[in-house]
């Protein structure tokens, strides 16, 4: 389920793959990705909840400053993570894309959506965010946003078995 540019998704445990590095075109203005986690202005060093960060998707009062990412690659299947990239444009750019998440399971099933948004100078959000009720689905996670032949960006994670994984979690991630 898409929410703006939101998804839902399952997890489990793929052995880690080579990641290739991100690419984003010079014409953004801000490019971030990996675990994103939501955040007020009352309290922005407070994580937001699911149910707070889904009042400010309905009200599309989304605030750059209130979304922080780390900018990795690796991803642990954790159920109510969020990831995937942040991207703008300077002010007064505006340009139609699409989005396309490729999704590659560790026996090779591979799942392609594709839909049409706007970036401009506010914050565009390409995020998936894990959720038992689609089922387990380990493997790469990749994200890429074109207009026509132009590449706005493209990055692949690998969402991994939370044991495996070997980074600093955010303060927003559920414990288990």
């Amino acid at each position: 389920m898409h929410r703006a540019i939101l998804a839902l998704l399952g997890f489990a445990a793929p052995l880690h793959a080579q990641h290739a590095d991100p690419v984003h075109s010079p014409e953004l203005v801000s490019f971030e990705y990996g675990i994103l986690c939501f955040y007020s202005n009352e309290s922005p060093d407070t994580p937001l909840t699911e149910a707070e960060a889904d009042v400010i998707w309905a009200d599309d009062s989304i605030d750059f400053e209130l979304i922080r990412a780390t900018n990795t690659l690796d991803v642990p299947g954790i159920e109510g993570l969020t990831f995937g990239v942040l991207s703008s444009f300077p002010d007064g750019v505006s340009n139609d894309a699409v989005n396309t998440l490729t999704r590659t399971a560790p026996d090779g099933t591979v799942i392609v959506e594709e839909f049409g948004i706007t970036i401009d100078s506010r914050i565009s959000i390409d995020a998936w965010y894990l959720d038992t009720d689609d089922g387990p689905l380990p493997g790469s996670y990749r994200f890429q946003t074109r207009r026509d032949a132009d590449l706005f960006y493209d990055v692949t994670f690998q969402v991994i078995a939370p044991d495996l994984y070997t980074g600093e979690l955010p303060d927003c991630v559920p414990a288990e």
